[in-house]
């Protein structure tokens, strides 16, 4: 799974030309035992980077956090993706915007990846920090990636 992970954002990395791409695992670490609500914690199990530029890596930055870190994606699930310019998270999440401004990214795009059943499995990413986003090019290759991923996800 790993491999065809990997395989997938490279490709999703060539067709885009983004500077990284990402995949975050969600994951369920506790429960609340009075309520039964679960706790989703997400993990970036996965980062890919443009091998034609020189990309710091993030990956170890993002083990085990908790969603709730970042309203962004509370407030996206029901729309499953968000796409634009980091400066326009300055409204919507500003922990997101300093995040991801911080590692220079310009502009981003997100989208959760879901199973048959209606719960989250990961969210895959794409950053843009010294090229400009193609919102038609990107929006049909994070889709097909996310295909892709859940597919080889639920293996």
């Amino acid at each position: 799974v790993n491999e065809d992970v990997r395989s997938i954002l490279l490709t999703t990395v060539l067709r885009t030309d983004c500077d990284r791409a990402w995949l975050i695992e969600c994951h369920n670490g506790t429960e609340n035992a009075a309520s039964g609500i679960g706790f989703y914690f997400g993990s970036m199990l996965h980062e890919v980077t443009n091998p034609a530029r020189s990309v710091e890596r993030i990956q170890y930055l993002y083990e085990d956090f908790p969603l709730t870190r970042f309203p962004l994606i509370d407030q996206q699930t029901q729309a499953g993706y968000y796409y634009g310019s980091v400066d326009d998270l300055k409204e919507l999440d500003v922990r997101l915007y300093h995040e991801l401004a911080g590692h220079g990214t310009q502009e981003f795009a997100a989208m959760i990846i879901w199973n048959q059943a209606g719960v989250p499995l990961g969210i895959i990413g794409l950053s843009f920090a010294q090229t400009k986003m193609n919102p038609i090019d990107v929006g049909r290759e994070i889709r097909k990636a996310a295909n892709e991923i859940g597919g080889v996800m639920l293996r």
